[in-house]
């Protein structure tokens, strides 16, 4: 398991949970892990990336919920020991049982779920483009994050345009 940073933001209540991971994964390449709810009104949104990324999306996610006036605190900690990493991914819903396992196709290849989840933004945009989904209006895939054009290209698939 390779060593990645984990950026941890907590807030005061739903919305600026909301807010907060919104815009932090707005803002750069990272991985939405959980938002996890603590008691009285507190949550701690999770998100694990390459270092600078989580920097970047944890900085933005932070002055969100600043602004929203709901910031109780920030961290980010580079190089995350794999033992630690280890308790939070455990903490992960197995998402990748959840879809189905094929997404999404291109005239000569079938692409499963975990292998979507490790494309880049681009290559998901590229495949987007290619493949005409109606989920998304073309103008508006370079736009796109993640999640939501891996969501776009599932929903191509099992609308069976592609046949």
């Amino acid at each position: 398991m390779e060593n990645r940073a984990l950026g941890l933001i907590e807030v005061r209540g739903y919305l600026g949970a909301v807010a907060a991971a919104d815009a932090t994964v707005k803002a750069a390449e990272v991985e939405l892990i959980q938002a996890e709810v603590i008691s009285g009104g507190l949550t701690t949104i999770q998100v694990m990336g390459d270092v600078g990324a989580v920097t970047a999306g944890i900085e933005s996610g932070r002055m969100a919920a600043e602004a929203l006036g709901c910031l109780v605190a920030s961290h980010v900690i580079a190089r995350l020991d794999a033992e630690t990493q280890q308790l939070i991914v455990k903490k992960q819903p197995d998402v990748a049982k959840k879809q189905p396992d094929v997404v999404a196709t291109t005239p000569k290849r079938v692409f499963a779920y975990d292998q979507l989840k490790q494309l880049k933004v681009e290559q998901l945009r590229k495949m987007a483009l290619k493949n005409q989904v109606k989920r998304i209006k073309k103008g508006d895939i370079k736009f796109a994050n993640k999640q939501t054009l891996i969501d776009a290209l599932l929903a191509h698939n099992e609308s069976g345009e592609d046949k």
